[in-house]
């Protein structure tokens, strides 16, 4: 039997089930484990959802990250401890693929599956070719957010797995914030060493798997689909606008938005806490930033040729 794993809060209930229900449409013998961080998990599922225990949420609470973290940190810290809180306690599970909430299954799993029948661990590239540094989404923009995405991914049991396992979810438990100047960006970039900590990680390389905002410019067909950072009417952060979405994205966008809307009881899911800090604004446009940063530019030049121009001494 195939096992899938995700983690969501309250709040993201709704996105859990379209997970489930395209997950139960293309492997209808595969579960979906739900590790539901937060109150009020539904007396209700899918016939394909199994929740985690809550032993993932109480080591969260134990170290005190609901009091350091913003949601989104929490939740990304708690992708590692839910995987391997399943291999810990179900004996029959044999590998799982872990898929971000906020993603649709399209096509079957084949690659990925086939994959972790030889290798421990497997990964997703964001990229899978270098572009032209003209615009954002940039190679900076993968260096400090990490190369490998963090929204699909998949272990086999063994001890190498239980090793990546423990040392990830530790390292998430101490230092999973994004912190892009200090070297974090929460769960995401710790993945650019695992192929050098731990040998035998295979690479999914296939334009199909991890198909999301930074990456979609590349792709031309989806197996799983990956809708983190879309809004709820289909619109896309302004940092990430630079780069074509292209037609079968958008119209990917387009279906998964509106099945959200017309989810039953969304509103009620919507005012459920979620644990964490309320996470911050997006990155604004990157024409604002230039912007200000040739107005900046214009302002030193000025003080250095006509000290007192901008800024006159009143004494």
């Amino acid at each position: 039997m195939n096992n899938v794993v995700t983690v969501c809060s309250p709040r993201q209930w709704p996105q859990a089930v379209l997970l489930a229900e395209s997950l139960a449409a293309i492997h209808p013998e595969a579960l979906l484990h739900v590790a539901f961080a937060g109150q009020g998990r539904p007396a209700a599922a899918p016939a394909n959802v199994r929740f985690l225990r809550d032993d993932f949420l109480q080591e969260v609470q134990h170290h005190g990250l609901p009091a350091t973290y913003t949601q989104a940190e929490l939740l990304r810290a708690c992708r590692p401890l839910a995987v391997r809180q399943l291999l810990r306690h179900d004996a029959e599970v044999a590998s799982a693929i872990f898929i971000s909430v906020e993603s649709r299954v399209a096509a079957p799993l084949a690659e990925m599956m086939a994959l972790l029948q030889t290798n421990d661990i497997v990964l997703c590239s964001g990229w899978q070719h270098p572009h032209p540094d003209d615009r954002l989404p940039d190679s900076a923009f993968l260096l400090n957010y990490g190369t490998y995405f963090s929204g699909l991914w998949g272990v086999r049991r063994s001890g190498q797995a239980a090793r990546l396992l423990d040392w990830w979810a530790q390292n998430l438990l101490e230092r999973g914030q994004y912190r892009p100047c200090e070297g974090l960006a929460a769960d995401q970039l710790w993945l650019d060493l695992v192929p050098a900590f731990f040998p035998g990680t295979a690479l999914l390389h296939h334009p199909g798997y991890g198909v999301h905002l930074v990456n979609a410019f590349e792709r031309s067909q989806a197996i799983t689909l990956h809708f983190e950072g879309v809004g709820a009417d289909g619109s896309v952060p302004a940092y990430l606008r630079e780069r074509p979405v292209p037609a079968f994205f958008r119209e990917a966008i387009r279906q998964y938005t509106k099945a959200l809307a017309a989810f039953p009881e969304k509103e009620k899911y919507a005012l459920l806490p979620t644990p964490g800090l309320p996470d911050p604004p997006l990155p604004v446009a990157p024409w604002r930033r230039k912007t200000a940063a040739l107005l900046s530019d214009w302002v030193t030049k000025m003080q250095h040729f006509q000290p007192g121009f901008l800024f006159p001494n009143k004494s």
